[in-house]
């Protein structure tokens, strides 16, 4: 397993914080499992989860949607070495769906 070094955690962590703060998208109803995603990741980065425990107690599959969950456990997966590009992913996940 990868370690995850204190400044890439932190730079991570930012990422999501912020992303949470500022986009106002965030706050509409189509948003709401981005968002709840979005938390519980920043969680599990500042908790430096590296297991699924905590997804599945704080988004349990009957109340979240699978989206919520997928998102925290690729912060999970990060954490655990796994590569990903963190700043697309969240541009990705703020654009809305075309009507």
């Amino acid at each position: 397993m990868i370690q995850r070094s204190e400044e890439q955690i932190q730079e991570v962590a930012t990422l999501v914080l912020e992303t949470l703060n500022s986009q106002p998208v965030l706050n509409q109803p189509a948003k709401a499992p981005v968002r709840a995603g979005l938390e519980q990741a920043y969680k599990c980065l500042t908790q430096r989860h590296t297991n699924y425990s905590e997804i599945e107690k704080n988004l349990p599959a009957d109340k979240y949607p699978i989206q919520s969950r997928a998102i925290a456990v690729l912060a999970v997966d990060w954490m655990q070495g796994e590569e990903m590009d963190w700043q697309r992913f969240v541009e990705n996940l703020l654009k809305l769906p075309a009507k």
